[in-house]
């Protein structure tokens, strides 16, 4: 299979840390779990919890922000642009396109309500530089923090970063964004919390710090230490440490041990499933019978899944179940840990490798997919607004393995469920696969028409190359050289080894026409595409080679003779 070749390229790879151009070996930092440049334990292949990347595509209701495999942000969907407006193309988060930050992208996030307007969600992103955000006030932050639509940088308690004092930016391992919640992850195992609701602050106390970050604690004196992973909703949050233990804390949380829901206002540690060792985490949130399709008004009793998957490729489920969102064939809420299940006996899923709750959103869609081991897609609960594709427009499902335009061969490599939406992304397929609520540009489709996708569209969706799940290779668009010199293609490729004998080269996008001497070209548009692999169209990636032209940076260089022994080391300076 393709993946398998792919996975070996992530292995390899020396990916873009942002659009600057500025790269890095993909490594765990001394001393921390953190990894920089694009983390390739993700999605299809997660392996080693403790520096497990969850965030590579996140999506709330009707929009998504992404980093791709070059190191860019991209971002669409209702108020994903900077002055807060809709975009239905994918737009590259950068200063030329009206996000003005400083630094390098490190970490994105969002959250959301649920809603058809611009100001139903808000977007963050940290940078090298500190914490900037966008889109509707008080929907992933309090108004104290960010009063104003338009992008900008936020200060949090004094701090210019908009970070904990004495957090730097390039500390920060994970981000993570739910309804009036913001909660951040150090690579040395802190957990911070931002949040306005819930009581989740994690200090002891039901006073929210809405405007000020808090250390989360387990007692008065004592903090939660050792923590990779955060996640939760806008009533509770859960954590894994780096020594497999789960927490929980804020109003209606579930600890497994066949307790009803309670609320503790410290990290209070949970029961694990029986023999498992959790690789990850997650949660999402079932609003209750009455409330309105909008401006309802939250019940903060009940609400909360709790979902935990083992290195066994079980996946396990705990709490609410109103939508069926345990994926039991029940809606019964559960205060013990259930398995997962495969049908309506006792059958199991097994080999579950991945799993995306809609944890983002706070719209009372709870949802969730998971991929197998070998690419193959189960999704359970909501389907309002045919968000996991289960017939109805509404409504709640037991699990759909497959299906929804699905082939049986397709092999799926990620999966993002969002507030009114699935993603997934197809091996050979540079077009992303959207189901559910089309609207206000989610899709990406370049269209604004209200349509409920009950099929995944790889139609109309746009080109995306996603960052631990890359379809194509990752490759310098453009290349220069002297007039009168050629340049070898692989000048292009971003990676610590030579990749010439994993990458072939065309001169049609289609990729049928090989260029006939790669490592000497002249002017001219090539394509990258993988070698040996079993798409039957094979999705490349541009360079396009021209000369430097007067007026240019290496222009000079080319004219006073530097280059005349080795062209291509204006290149390597560059």
């Amino acid at each position: 299979m393709m993946k398998n070749y792919i996975e070996r390229i992530l292995l390899t790879t020396v990916w873009l840390l942002s659009i600057t151009g500025v790269g890095s070996v993909l490594h765990a930092q001394e001393g921390s779990y953190c990894i920089s440049g694009c983390n390739g334990n993700t999605f299809i292949w997660s392996d080693d919890p403790n520096t497990l990347e969850y965030d590579n595509m996140v999506s709330g209701f009707h929009s998504t922000i992404l980093k791709e495999a070059d190191g860019s942000v991209k971002v669409w969907g209702q108020g994903a642009k900077a002055n807060n407006t809709k975009i239905n193309v994918p737009l590259v988060v950068s200063p030329a396109n009206g996000f003005d930050y400083k630094g390098e992208i490190l970490k994105v996030t969002l959250a959301s309500i649920a809603s058809t307007s611009n100001s139903g969600q808000q977007f963050a992103i940290l940078t090298t530089d500190g914490l900037y955000m966008w889109g509707g006030t008080g929907v992933l932050v309090s108004a104290t923090v960010k009063n104003t639509t338009a992008f900008g940088k936020v200060s949090v308690g004094g701090n210019a970063n908009g970070l904990p004092a004495g957090v730097k930016p390039t500390d920060v391992k994970m981000l993570f964004g739910s309804y009036k919640t913001l909660g951040l992850v150090t690579c040395d195992g802190q957990a911070w919390m931002l949040s306005g609701m819930g009581g989740k602050d994690g200090k002891g106390d039901n006073n929210d710090s809405a405007s000020t970050w808090t250390r989360v604690k387990t007692s008065t004196n004592t903090n939660l230490t050792n923590v990779v992973a955060m996640r939760g909703t806008y009533n509770a949050m859960m954590a894994l440490t780096s020594t497999g233990e789960l927490y929980t804390w804020g109003t209606a949380t579930y600890l497994g041990n066949n307790t009803v829901a309670s609320n503790n206002r410290y990290a209070t540690k949970m029961v694990l499933p029986t023999g498992v060792t959790a690789k990850m985490i997650g949660m999402t949130y079932n609003r209750t019978t009455g409330d309105s399709w909008e401006g309802w008004t939250p019940v903060s009793t009940q609400g909360n899944s709790y979902y935990v998957l083992g290195t066994n490729g079980n996946l396990y489920a705990l709490g609410n179940n109103k939508l069926k969102q345990l994926g039991d064939y029940s809606a019964d809420s559960r205060n013990s840990w259930i398995r997962v299940k495969s049908n309506n006996s006792n059958s199991y899923m097994s080999d579950i490798i991945w799993f995306s709750p809609n944890e983002h959103d706070y719209g009372g869609h709870a949802a969730v997919s998971a991929l197998t081991k070998s690419g193959k897609l189960w999704s359970w609960g909501s389907n309002d607004g045919q968000m996991i594709g289960g017939g109805s427009n509404t409504g709640a499902k037991d699990p759909i393995f497959m299906g929804r335009g699905l082939g049986n061969n397709d092999n799926l490599i990620a999966v993002e469920t969002g507030g009114h939406t699935t993603m997934i992304v197809r091996e050979c397929s540079m077009r992303y696969g959207y189901i559910g609520h089309r609207v206000n540009g989610s899709m990406g489709d370049a269209t604004d028409a209200s349509v409920f996708e009950s099929k995944f569209n790889f139609d109309t969706t746009a080109e995306i190359n996603l960052c631990g799940a890359p379809t194509a290779p990752v490759v310098q668009g453009t290349l220069k050289m002297c007039e009168g010199f050629t340049i070898d293609l692989k000048e292009a490729i971003f990676d610590d080894v030579a990749l010439d004998d994993d990458l072939e080269w065309f001169t049609n996008v289609a990729g049928t026409i090989p260029v006939d001497d790669p490592s000497a070209v002249g002017p001219g548009t090539y394509y990258a595409a993988y070698k040996n692999n079993t798409c039957p169209n094979k999705p490349t990636t541009k360079v396009v080679v021209s000369y430097f032209v007067k007026g240019e940076d290496g222009f000079q260089k080319c004219t006073n003779g530097l280059l005349i022994t080795n062209p291509m080391i204006y290149q390597r300076m560059k």
